[in-house]
């Protein structure tokens, strides 16, 4: 018996659920895997989407990181509050 027919009864022998973890497993191998690309490419825009989302947020913050008075952010709750209530 081949190698080849040796993996076919193997995978003949394998449940569903078995089989279906097989794919998930050997699926993304080099060998023999043809590429789905629309998901590479869903990927792909995703993460051009959090890139461009996480340079716009330190945009801000680099704007806006003068009006941080201190690294200690109690002191900054408790002098805003005495800013905005008179505490």
């Amino acid at each position: 018996m081949s190698t080849r027919e040796i993996a076919i009864n193997i995978i003949n022998a394998l449940s569903e659920e078995q089989l279906i973890e097989f794919i998930k497993t050997y699926s993304d191998s080099s060998v023999g895997k043809k590429v789905n690309v629309a998901e590479k490419k869903a990927e792909e825009r995703d993460l051009d989407e959090k890139r461009r989302a996480l340079e716009e947020l330190n945009q801000f913050v680099d704007k806006y990181s003068h009006l941080i008075a201190t690294d200690d952010y109690k002191e900054d709750l408790a002098a805003h509050r005495r800013e905005k209530y008179g505490l």
